[in-house]
Order: structure tokens, then sequence, then C-alpha cells
């Protein structure tokens, strides 16, 4: 999972269709997908709920672990990012 991920992630939820979020995010629909699946496979979680067409025209949706999952990394940065800052802040460097 990194910041990439989970764009395609949150533009799926935000669009409730994948077709939607590639056209959003610049990614092919097939690179999308194939991020997709190897994601479910690595984690062993379904991540995304695609319904097929019909008279609403199908969709897409999060499913409840990829929502944790989000909310998770979007923690995790938001510390990471902290961290640094304080690090950088603490840092005194002389430049020529």
């Amino acid at each position: 999972m990194g910041e990439g991920r989970l764009a395609m992630l949150q533009a799926i939820h935000s669009n409730n269709s994948i077709m939607r979020a590639s056209q959003e995010t610049g990614i092919s629909y097939r690179r999308m997908r194939g991020a997709i699946q190897d994601m479910e496979n690595v984690l062993g979680h379904s991540l995304v709920q695609a319904y097929r067409g019909g008279r609403d025209g199908g969709g897409a949706d999060l499913t409840p672990f990829a929502h944790d999952l989000s909310d998770f990394f979007c923690q995790l940065a938001e510390g990471l990012k902290d961290e640094v800052d304080e690090r950088l802040r603490s840092i005194t460097v002389q430049l020529p």
C-alpha cells in the first residue's frame, strides 16, 4: 500500500465506479483492476465490491476492510510525516 494505491481506492469510493476512478486518476482501467487484485491477493481480503451494469449502470464500492485499511494508512502516514518533521527540526546543518 502506498499513496498511489490509496488514491485509487479513494477515487473508487468517491466515484462509486472503477471506470470513473480510472478516468479521474489517469490510471488505465486494466492497471487499476490489476493493482486491486494484487493487493487483495497479498492481504487475503476483498477491497472492492463491483456491481455489473443493469438498470442503474453498475458500479463499485470499497469493502469495510478497505475503508479500515485506508484509514489506518492515512493515520500511519500522518504519524510518519509528524515524526520526520520533528526530526528535521532537531537537525542543524551548516551549509557552505
